[in-house]
């Protein structure tokens, strides 16, 4: 059993000390996750069901008109496709994963009864927290990269077997970027920060965690008629989701309000599938929630007190 003794700061000439302590937990946390099997299990997951979540969505959006008896079809294949699946469902099945990587990164000392051996050892307390976190965070990055290499996989693959239109890799990275890679520094972040703070109970939190996650889609909803301001500041993309996919549809179903042609409508369908949206609105929002995780990751490290955090 691989314990905190391990942990060791070997000075590096030309660097502070204090970034030894850091390096070596962080070396030391990462090299843990890879040896567990949790980790690939998460990853194998992901491939899985990001596949199978993008083949069954091939047709993200079916549009309907009453009026002229039309329909027409949005590929996965496109940023509005990529609307529909990526905010829900594939950010909350990740979403969900990560209290399981950062909950118990402190409190795995009281379960193995090691943190003794934390509060006798010469590394800073801030360090055991902050590097264990940045590697969790790796971890994180990397699978949310595998779910971004298996929904372009899939991508190319309904474009050659199922005649899609070519999977818009930049379009993807830049969705990507901005609905899944923020959440990840927030959730993170706020999961380590109250492990961290209250590791006896870092079970309920995880629980409550993944409730609050999970729940949080049938109470965030947009309104009917409007976008009310706070839909950029909506952590799960959930509003800009909506909010989005309510612009394509109003744009689709006035430009072709009077077609009765299918082929038509299909093909104006697929234009203004291809069309990226106006993303500048949700990236501030979303890179103050970024910095808020790594904030309370920060303030959660300078307060953790060994002694007080372990026996209290």
């Amino acid at each position: 059993m691989i314990t905190s003794v391990e942990v060791r700061s070997t000075p590096v000439p030309g660097r502070p000390p204090r970034f030894d302590y850091l390096f070596a937990v962080f070396s030391w946390e990462l090299a843990r996750l890879v040896r567990e099997r949790l980790p690939w299990l998460m990853a194998a997951g992901i491939v899985v069901f990001t596949a199978l979540i993008a083949w069954g969505s091939k047709d993200a959006a079916l549009l309907v008109s009453s009026l002229t008896h039309t329909r027409a079809s949005v590929s996965l294949n496109s940023p509005w496709g990529m609307l529909r699946v990526l905010p829900s469902p594939l950010l909350f099945l990740f979403g969900a994963l990560l209290p399981f990587i950062f909950t118990p990164q402190v409190s795995r000392e009281l379960k193995q009864h090691t943190h003794e051996l934390v509060m006798t050892s010469v590394t800073p307390g801030w360090a055991f927290v902050a590097g264990r976190y940045l590697a969790g965070l790796v971890v994180s990055l990397v699978l949310a990269t595998l779910l971004l290499g298996a929904l372009s996989a899939t991508g190319l693959a309904l474009h050659l077997w199922e005649q899609q239109p070519a999977f818009p890799l930049g379009a993807a990275v830049a969705l990507w970027a901005t609905i899944l890679v923020p959440p990840i520094f927030l959730f993170s972040g706020l999961a380590a920060a109250l492990a961290a703070w209250q590791p006896q109970r870092a079970e309920i939190i995880k629980v409550l965690l993944l409730v609050i996650w999970c729940m949080s889609p049938f109470f965030i909803r947009l309104p009917a008629y409007s976008t009310p301001w706070y839909t950029p500041w909506d952590p799960t993309a959930t509003l800009m989701s909506q909010a989005l996919d309510r612009e394509y549809r109003d744009t689709y179903f006035s430009s072709t309000l009077l077609v009765t042609q299918n082929e038509v409508v299909q093909q104006a369908a697929s234009r203004l599938a291809q069309k990226m949206p106006d993303l500048w609105p949700w990236l501030l929002p979303q890179v103050l929630y970024s910095l808020l995780g790594l904030g309370l990751v920060v303030a959660a490290a300078w307060r953790f007190k060994r002694f007080s955090n372990c026996l209290r």
